[in-house]
């Protein structure tokens, strides 16, 4: 049986929440849940996280670029034109270095993502 953990304090923004159902919930504020600002995300399922959250967010299944997707090994991009393509809020120092940020982690055009020892290594 999983568990459900307590969101508490969280901001999230521009995140990619692609669940398996569509009816399930892909933010919840279970109980005891407090201080949290969810906005600006692409979902597909439902969100259970108090007045307000998620109203600039997106309600669609993510479409992937080509090659790009669950399992992809660091391909995360948005297909042009996709919900979330280009309409991600500008954060300081994480995206603004783009005229239109993608929401979810893979900026369109960027070198694929790297993880673990590797991921902080230069080429």
């Amino acid at each position: 049986m999983l568990g459900i953990a307590t969101l508490i304090a969280t901001v999230s923004r521009n995140n990619i929440y692609h669940i398996f159902k569509s009816n399930w919930e892909s933010i919840v504020q279970s109980a005891g849940g407090w201080g949290n600002d969810v906005d600006y995300d692409l979902y597909n399922g439902t969100v259970n996280a108090g007045t307000g959250a998620e109203s600039h967010g997106v309600r669609l299944a993510p479409t992937y670029a080509s090659g790009n997707g669950v399992g992809m090994s660091g391909l995360y991009q948005l297909a042009p034109g996709s919900a979330g393509y280009g309409t991600a809020v500008r954060i300081p120092n994480f995206n603004d270095d783009v005229a239109a940020p993608d929401m979810g982690a893979h900026q369109a055009a960027k070198a694929a993502m790297t993880f673990g020892v590797n991921g902080t290594r230069l080429p």
